[in-house]
């Protein structure tokens, strides 16, 4: 008994790591985006995922370009 409560703590505190882990990157690195209706082509279309940057923007202003 005390064996298998062993594993299930190893398996709760594995899947809280992993959620705080994806929560602070989501939050502070970088955010995934889906593109939907084609105001930004030719660039990107309908449909497609990108990766905003979210690091950069804490240390100057987004630019044009």
């Amino acid at each position: 008994m005390r064996k298998f409560l062993w594993s299930f703590f190893e398996i709760v505190e594995t899947v809280t790591v992993a959620i705080v882990a994806v929560f602070l990157i989501r939050t502070f690195v970088a955010q995934p985006f889906l593109v939907s209706g084609s105001s930004m082509e030719p660039t990107f279309r309908d449909g497609n995922y990108l990766l905003i940057d979210e690091l950069a923007y804490r240390f100057r202003e987004p630019g044009r370009g």
